[in-house]
Parts: structure tokens; C-alpha cells; sequence
């Protein structure tokens, strides 16, 4: 025996007398097992379960040694979230929060954020150790274990869901979040932008829900799902993280393995709060394959025979069942497939709930996020189909609970029959409520075009457009018929936003500013509004009013960056420039984040000359935000407009460091320190925007330029012929004009 795991000719020792290793394959258990049956811990009643032996009845695990520290990890983890989050409520700025579903912008925008490098580095690790950081680091376990040992503490254990079509909605998660976007652009045409750095951050909670659903999160991905689908039924059934890190983990060579002192008691499994075989893997395998063993090592801790360890060997995608030479021993990626409670049949009728559910409240009152859901689907659809199994079938059970017994509902069934119709009236109804949504939504859409000209350009609406929004209002009448939107004010906010601004569009003026104003009041803190309101009474000839509504903006929310911005605008296209740059510089003092109101005020002073006022409000912008690239590369320009190259290109090359592969920049800082005569400098940039965009002729010619300075006259015509190549490339792929 080594650190590889075990030998072949150890195979004979261990026991083979147990049942047929039926939760590695798809199949039905055995009646004892279904319907969520409790397990019986009593030593002098226990009868034998497929984790022991024959003639064995097993008194428990002993209690687990690496638990506590397991606990201790994940309490200091959430310590330096804790941290994390002081951190920029104290100073308004900090590192990008270090969660996985951030390294999504990168997939929207290429940007690079803590998020995607805390994303791949976890994922790095899993493919070298396995899911450790699941186990050892997760927020979501901990917060899964945390319900689970309490619910332990008042009498329940749990036992999870068996479904095998639902194991496949992580993936699908996974694919939408971080696949889907990058398709979708490409799909479109729409490009792929210059990857680039964000790695602090003053909006830390902005892609945070609000505290009421960060507290339901707690409830249902905590206690609500771990009684409904065991354990760990948000790691098996919704999150998108595992699915990646589940398909690494069985390239992973470190694994759960055993010796050949393993006497088959099953403690393992009884341990392991991860729905893992762990007796029936590691006496078929040699270790444990299931993608969905997190390495918390609690069968390890305890294994009476201290049989299992962690140690580094084959993966499980190339573990052979023992003994090899058997037909079964096929590559592992099946392997670790678990025994489900439900007929297929059952099984189609839970991934079709699960998508109805799904779909139904995802972003209702827009409010449930894209995780969100997904937990409350699998929760729902779980329960709907315990529903209908009280209709057909002899015995249905529910946990502890006997729902029917004998063909006859129980008083416990009863109960749950009557919950399970209210759920599926709530159910119901919000699918109702979100149908009237995406269909005054999608109207809105169509309209928007029309929507954004129209205070500035009227015409007269064609039969089409005039019956698109008369049908989109009512389904937003609908809507605030079936809907509690006081209970939802940002949904609210959003539909008065949509009704104003269509009953504009039908010359209801008196609509319009009503449903606007009573936007104003549901988020003050939302410029849109206000703006809009600003406008149509500027529109209207009713300056004052426009002049209040602004006012009534940055009073009602001085904070908000964007309410100074919007009324320096307007009061600049008034022709009051002046009191435009007063309200500029009063909003900088008094925005959360000014930088934006600083770079306005410096386009504003450079556009009239007045360099004594620019340079500072540029250098201004930037002290309060550092990484803003727009005011950086303003400022580099503003500095070549001065005559002052040097400067020029000392704020360009700043700015490299932060975007590398950005083709313009980095010819443009080439050519201006070619005009200086720094040619090493200059070829360098040069060079690099070649590779950044190897069909661009530009980078070619300005190569060119610097070799025929540098007296290489070879290399310069070289560099000139590969540019009349590219251009003529580039004119062929244009086609006639």
C-alpha cells in the first residue's frame, strides 16, 4: 500500500458480501429507502441498511474530530467578509467582492475583477485537490451546515431528494451565467471589448440583493431547503459554482481513498452530510468518485478502522471498478450516479415543475434573483409532486411525516394538502402577475425608441403604435389590479415609469405627470423621474418648473451623483453655463462618488479654456477614483493640447498598465513618444498594439516610421509592405462601396 491508493491484489480482503452496489447506478432503491423514510439510529432496533455489512446493526458514527475545525475555518471566513464589507463602509472603496458570480462581467464586459481571479483560483485548486473550497470555504455550506446541525438539535435529520434530471440545473445555471453572454455577443456581432482591470470597487453592494431578500435567502437556501431537499440540496440542485467545480473535480488526483482495513461498517456514509456512498465507492473503487464529495474528511474522522484518507492517485475519471477486468469498469464519468426516489415519468413531471417554477418567479416585483429562484423552484417543485403523489399513490411520506398510509391521507396529509393548494394558488397568481409584466415590458420596449425622442421631437402615432400602447396600459392596469406593489416600491417605481411615459405617447400630459411624481416619491433617490418631469416642463415652455423639479432631484438625493450631472446639463443647453458649473461643484461636495462631477466639470472648463479650473477638476476626478479611464485619458490628451507631451505620455502610460491591450491607446502613447524621440519607448507601444490587433495596418506604419529614424531602413520597408498588406486586406473584406 502507498499514497496512491490501493493495490489491485489488496482487492480480495475486503468484504464482498454486501448488497448489490445499487446507488452507483441508476435504478430504484429499495422500498425502505423511498419517500424520504427516517432512519432508525437505534442500536437495539436497527435493522440492516445498505451501509452494513450482513448481520450487522450499526450504533452510529462516533462523533466527527475535524468538524469543529471545519466550523472554526468557516467562521473565520466569514470574519474577513466581515471585514471585507467595514472595510468599504469605512473608506467608500475596497477590493471587488471576492464571490464567484462576479467574474460574470467579464463575460459581459471583459472586466477583470477580484471575483474572476478568486473564480479561477479556487477552480485552479479543485482541479489539483478537489472540491476543498466547497467544504472548507463556501458561505452557502456553511450556512446549509449551520440549518442542519440545528435542525439536529430539535429531532430532524434530513434525508435528501433523489432526483437525477434536476442535477443537470447547475450546469444549465452555470451555462447562463458565465457561456451565455459571450454566445450572445458573438451570436450579435456586438464585439468583445478591450479586456481591463476593476479590481476595487465603490459600489461593493451593488450586485448584493437588499436586506429583506438577503433574510429569505437565509430562510429558504437555509433551513427551507435543506428539510425538503437534504444537506446540501442548494449544491446539488442550483448552484452553478458546483457544477464546475463537480466536472474538475473528477480530473482532481487528490481523493478520498482506503486501505484494506476498511471492514464495510458504513459509518462513512452515515457521516457524510453530502448524499455520498462513501462505503459503496471506496469498496467498488478504491476511492470515493462522486463529484459531490466536498473533502470536509468527516468519514475520515470517523472511521473506526481509520481505513479512509485523503492521498493523491488516479483521478476518478480513470477509476476502474474492482476487479478491473469486469465489463463495468468503463471510464468513471458515470460514476458516482446517484439512485433516484422517482420513476421516470416523475422525474420528467419535476424538471417541468422545476422550469415552471423557475420561470414564474424569477425577478418577480422584480425582487427574486437568477439563485434565488432556483432554490425556491427546486423547493416548490419538490412539494407539488409530493402533492400529486397524494393522488395516486399507497404511501407518501414527507421526512418524519406520514402523508398517507394505506391508500388514506393522514391528518399530517390533510395538513399538507391544504398548504399545497394555497402554494399552488400563490403560484398561480404570480405567474399571472408576471405574464401581464413581460407583456407591458415587451410593448415598452418596442416603444422605447420613439419613447426617448418624443418631448424633442413629436409626431403624430401610427393606428400600430397607438394600439401597441394602448394594450401595453392595460396590462399594466392588470398588473396593479392583481399585484401588491406597495409592498414592492421599486416595482412599483417601474410601472409608474412605464404607464407615464405611454399615456405621454397617447397626449395624456396629466398621466404623464402624475405617474412621474409618484415615482418621485417611491425612490427619490432614482434621477429618471425627475429628469423626465424636468423635461417635459422645459419641453412645455415651463422653465421654473423645469429649474424646481431638478432642485426637488439633488434635495431629495444629494448623494446621487447623476441628479448634479442631469441638472448641470440642462442648465448648460438653457445657456446658463456658469450656474451649471456652480451646481457641478456643489454636487462634489456632497456625492458619494464625485469623480463622475469632477470629470464634468473639467470637459466643461476645457471646452470654455479655462486650463486654471480644468487641470485641477481632471486631477480632482482622479483622486477620488483612481481607476476612472475616461478622466485618465482626457487628462493625457487635455495635457497634448497644452503642448505638453511629456505629461501626455506620462498619463497614456499610467493608463496601459491598467488596460494593456487597448490597440489606441497604446498607439497613440507610441506615436506621441515618437514626437518626443524616444524611439525604444515608442517601437515598444508600437509593437504591442500590433499584437493586440494583428490586422490593424496602423501600428505597422508607425513601426515603419521609427525604424526609418533609427536609420534601419531594411526593417522599415519591411514594416511598411506588411501594413499595404493589411490595408489591402482590410479593403477586400469591406467589399465595394
Amino acid at each position: 500500500m502507498n499514497g496512491l491508493g490501493i493495490s489491485q491484489h489488496l482487492a480480495p480482503k475486503l468484504r464482498r458480501d454486501w448488497p448489490s452496489f445499487y446507488p452507483l447506478w441508476v435504478g430504484m432503491p429499495p422500498a425502505s429507502s423511498v419517500n424520504n423514510s427516517p432512519v432508525n439510529n437505534n442500536p437495539a432496533t436497527a435493522k440492516r441498511t445498505p451501509c452494513m455489512p450482513p448481520g450487522a446493526a450499526s450504533p452510529g458514527p462516533r462523533p466527527s474530530r475535524v468538524s469543529r475545525w471545519r466550523a472554526l475555518v468557516l467562521v473565520g471566513v466569514h470574519i474577513a467578509i466581515a471585514a471585507h464589507v467595514m472595510h468599504w463602509w469605512l473608506n467608500g472603496k475596497t477590493l471587488s467582492p471576492l464571490e464567484p458570480s462576479e467574474a460574470m462581467e467579464f463575460s459581459k464586459n471583459s472586466v477583470i475583477n477580484a471575483g474572476l481571479l478568486f473564480f479561477a483560483i479556487s477552480s485552479l485548486a479543485t482541479l489539483i485537490f478537489g472540491r476543498f473550497f466547497c467544504g472548507w470555504a463556501c458561505h452557502l455550506v456553511a450556512l446549509q451546515d449551520l440549518c442542519f446541525w440545528m435542525l439536529g438539535r430539535v429531532g430532524l435529520r434530513p434525508r435528501p431528494m433523489r432526483a437525477r434530471l434536476l442535477l443537470l440545473v447547475p450546469f444549465a445555471a452555470f451555462f447562463y451565467m458565465f457561456l451565455f453572454p459571450t454566445l450572445y455577443r458573438w451570436w450579435y456581432g456586438q464585439g468583445f471589448a478591450e479586456p481591463h482591470a476593476e479590481l476595487m470597487t465603490s459600489g461593493f453592494w451593488d450586485t448584493f440583493p437588499p436586506w429583506p431578500i438577503a433574510v429569505l435567502t437565509l430562510v429558504i437556501a437555509g433551513f427551507s431547503i435543506i428539510y425538503f431537499l437534504g444537506a446540501k440540496g442548494f449544491c446539488a440542485y442550483a448552484c452553478p459554482y458546483g457544477a464546475l467545480y463537480g466536472a474538475l473535480d473528477r480530473l482532481a488526483p487528490g481523493r478520498i481513498r482506503v486501505t484494506d482495513a476498511c471492514k464495510g461498517c458504513g459509518h462513512c456514509t452515515q457521516a457524510c452530510t453530502s448524499d455520498v456512498q462513501v462505503h459503496a465507492e471506496v469498496r467498488e473503487f478504491s476511492m470515493v468518485v462522486d463529484a459531490g464529495c466536498m473533502k470536509c474528511l468527516d468519514c475520515v474522522s470517523v472511521c473506526p478502522e481509520d481505513a479512509l484518507y485523503f492521498g493523491f492517485g488516479k483521478p476518478s475519471v480513470l477509476a476502474r471498478r474492482r476487479p478491473a477486468s469486469r465489463l463495468r469498469g468503463a471510464l468513471a464519468w458515470c460514476k458516482g450516479v446517484r439512485w433516484s426516489s422517482y420513476s421516470w415519468r416523475e422525474e420528467l413531471a419535476l424538471a417541468l415543475l422545476f422550469a415552471g417554477t423557475f420561470v414564474t418567479f424569477r425577478g418577480l416585483y422584480d425582487s427574486i434573483p437568477f439563485l434565488f429562484s432556483l432554490a425556491i423552484a427546486g423547493i416548490a417543485s419538490f412539494c407539488f409532486l409530493q402533492l400529486a403523489r397524494l393522488g395516486y399513490a399507497p404511501r407518501v411520506r414527507l421526512q418524519q411525516f406520514e402523508l398517507k398510509s394505506g391508500g388514506q391521507l393522514t391528518r399530517a396529509g390533510r395538513g399538507f394538502l391544504g398548504l399545497g393548494i394555497l402554494g399552488l394558488l400563490f403560484t398561480a397568481h404570480s405567474a399571472v402577475v408576471q405574464h401581464h409584466r413581460a407583456a407591458a415590458e415587451s410593448i415598452y420596449d418596442e416603444l422605447y425608441p420613439l419613447i426617448t425622442t418624443w418631448l424633442s421631437a413629436p409626431r403624430p402615432l401610427t393606428s400600430r403604435e397607438q394600439a401597441l400602447a394602448q394594450d401595453s396600459i392595460e396590462h399594466i392596469e392588470s398588473l396593479r389590479t392583481l399585484a401588491p406593489l406597495a409592498l414592492f416600491p421599486r416595482e412599483a417605481w417601474r410601472v409608474a415609469m412605464m404607464d407615464g411615459w405611454l399615456h405621454l405617447l397617447l397626449d395624456d400630459d396629466a398621466t404623464f405627470e402624475a405617474q412621474l411624481e409618484k415615482a418621485t416619491g417611491l425612490i427619490p433617490a432614482e434621477a429618471a423621474a425627475f429628469n423626465g418631469l424636468a423635461n417635459f416642463c422645459a419641453a412645455r415652455g415651463r422653465v421654473d418648473e423645469a429649474a424646481a423639479w431638478f432642485e426637488r432631484q439633488t434635495a431629495a438625493a444629494p448623494e446621487d451623483a447623476e441628479g448634479w450631472r442631469l441638472r448641470a446639463s440642462w442648465l448648460a443647453s438653457d445657456g446658463r453655463e456658469a450656474l451649471a458649473l456652480e451646481t457641478l461643484r456643489r454636487g462634489t461636495q456632497v456625492a458619494e462618488e464625485p469623480s463622475s462631477l469632477w470629470l464634468e466639470l473639467a470637459k466643461r472648463s476645457r471646452d470654455l479654456g479655462d486650463e486654471a479650473a480644468a487641470l485641477p477638476a481632471f486631477e480632482e476626478a482622479l483622486t477620488a477614483d483612481s481607476t476612472n479611464r475616461e478622466a485618465r485619458y482626457l487628462l493625457g490628451s487635455y495635457f497634448y493640447d497644452l503642448g505638453r507631451p511629456e505629461d501626455c505620455a506620462r498619463e497614456y502610460e499610467r493608463l496601459i498598465l491598467d488596460t494593456p491591450g487597448d490597440t489606441h491607446l497604446l498607439l497613440q502613447t507610441a506615436l506621441v513618444n515618437m514626437e518626443l524621440g524616444r524611439w525604444e519607448r515608442a517601437r515598444t507601444h508600437a509593437q504591442a498594439a500590433s499584437l493586440a490587433s494583428p490586422a490593424a495596418p496602423e501600428p505597422w506604419v508607425a513601426l515603419s516610421q521609427i525604424a526609418q529614424r533609427e536609420g534601419r531602413m531594411s526593417a522599415a520597408e519591411a514594416h511598411l509592405a506588411r501594413a499595404k498588406l493589411l490595408q489591402e486586406a482590410l479593403d477586400e473584406n469591406r467589399g465595394p462601396r
